[in-house]
């Protein structure tokens, strides 16, 4: 126990001074994110925020190293998208040619890895609904998705940390539940990296310190993220449902946001500043304000899923409750956005 407490402090503490140390460097090399049409921030800020988060997760990992084996196609997995998003920093690579990428790293990580989805449960009151060889093009599909989700809510300080924060938190729980030790020791590496690195991206942190997570950063939180919301997810007596809530809120968003663009002949791949944060930023919201609504909901939403694993609900009354607040969310939201 003693040994866990000390890795997750040294991952910690590795995010931290990781940060001080190439945010400096990152300014000298211009690898920052400056002010334009859809970022309202002031000057120049380092996008370092994911590096300092790879450099923690990886000296957690050699803390770890006696059980990693089953871990290898996601270690590949982190590393490609890594290397994209650390490029894409630098200079912004073209919308397909990320997907591209996005699509064989999901697809090394559930084709090597052996993680996809087999089985949907019993969320239409009919018994589980096995996937078998289709469970592979769903899963890829699904984990893109992710990593785009994640990428999306990286608009506002500290709401993509915090967000992904509570959602690998509510993993964890699920894992320690489960008595499946292996997987919450990365877990909790994980969010030992992202505490790190809010303590410089949070809307109350030094702004002479800030620095953004970038599409490294993004890129990296949303394959794990997805890795181990599928993986958690097929363990025996496991319910799928339970993680479609913890990861409602940035679900959500990119479902809106593919829908209102698909409708207005644009591509889902573009940007735009019609996010809900964006949203509730217009409606004159202050960013930590947006940052505590959305991660209120993520939390309240994740709960659902929490007490769900411990309490005999139906599968079927569960994903039904989870259909209507989405459609309730996108016919609200989805209005708001319209030409």
């Amino acid at each position: 126990m003693l040994h866990f407490v000390f890795m997750c402090l040294a991952v910690f503490l590795v995010t931290f001074f990781s940060i001080l140390l190439f945010r400096p460097l990152a300014i000298h090399i211009d690898l920052v994110d400056s002010p334009g049409i859809r970022k309202l921030h002031q000057g120049d800020i380092p996008k370092v925020g994911g590096i300092a988060m790879l450099v923690g997760f990886l000296v957690g990992m050699l803390m770890l190293h006696d059980f990693l084996l089953n871990y290898e196609a996601l270690f590949a997995s982190v590393a490609i998208l890594a290397l994209l998003g650390f490029f894409d920093d630098f200079c912004d690579i073209r919308a397909g040619k990320k997907f591209l990428t996005q699509v064989f790293a999901a697809t090394l990580m559930v084709v090597v890895g052996r993680t996809y989805l087999s089985s949907l449960g019993n969320i239409f009151f009919i018994g589980n609904i096995s996937l078998g060889w289709f469970g592979v093009p769903v899963t890829i599909i699904a984990v893109v998705a992710g990593i785009n989700a994640i990428n999306m809510l990286d608009g506002v300080d500290g709401l993509m940390g915090s967000v992904s924060l509570i959602q690998f938190t509510y993993l964890a729980i699920i894992a320690f539940l489960a008595k499946d030790i292996s997987d919450l020791k990365i877990l909790m590496v994980i969010i030992s990296c992202l505490t790190g690195f809010l303590f410089f991206n949070f809307p109350l942190s030094n702004r002479r310190l800030k620095v953004f997570a970038g599409d490294m950063g993004t890129m990296f939180v949303g394959i794990l993220l997805m890795w181990f919301v599928i993986r958690l997810s097929q363990m025996p007596g496991a319910r799928l449902v339970i993680f479609l809530w913890i990861i409602a809120v940035p679900l959500f968003d990119l479902l809106n946001v593919v829908c209102r663009r698909l409708r207005q002949k644009k591509s889902p791949f573009g940007a735009d500043r019609e996010h809900l944060h964006h949203m509730l930023q217009n409606a004159g919201f202050r960013d930590r304000q947006v940052v505590l609504i959305i991660a209120g909901c993520a939390i309240t939403m994740g709960l659902v899923g929490i007490i769900s694993s411990v309490l005999p609900i139906s599968e079927g009354v569960l994903f039904f409750l989870y259909i209507f607040i989405l459609v309730t969310y996108l016919c609200r939201f989805g209005y708001l956005c319209r030409d």
